[in-house]
């Protein structure tokens, strides 16, 4: 199943700050934008090969690494739309991150 990939609103925000922080202490590396995009075709390709993360409102969160980075891409399989649907982009350095802010505010409720 090829699926699109859609970027939440909070995921955009956190790949902006990302991205500033790569420009400033990455400029040797490869562009994040063109290793988001990779991934981003990893995933659109392939929407079930991520391995399982955890599970949120119904919802199975996957996660991918964007390769030559630290980072992680979290989204969730919309099958009915054929989409994926990004939900964060957070560094397995930094701890849990925003994600887990989520998750645990919706378990808590």
């Amino acid at each position: 199943m090829k699926v699109s990939v859609r970027i939440e609103p909070e995921a955009e925000h956190q790949i902006e700050h990302l991205g500033a922080w790569w420009r400033a202490n990455r400029p040797a590396a490869q562009s994040l934008k063109r290793l988001l995009r990779i991934t981003y075709d990893r995933i659109a390709s392939a929407p079930l090969a991520a391995p399982v993360y955890t599970e949120l409102e119904g919802r199975t969160i996957r996660r991918v690494l964007i390769k030559k980075t630290p980072y992680m891409v979290y989204y969730y399989v919309d099958e009915d739309r054929r989409e994926a649907v990004v939900i964060s982009v957070w560094s397995a350095q930094r701890g849990e991150g925003a994600l887990a802010v989520v998750i645990n505010d919706k378990k808590s409720r």
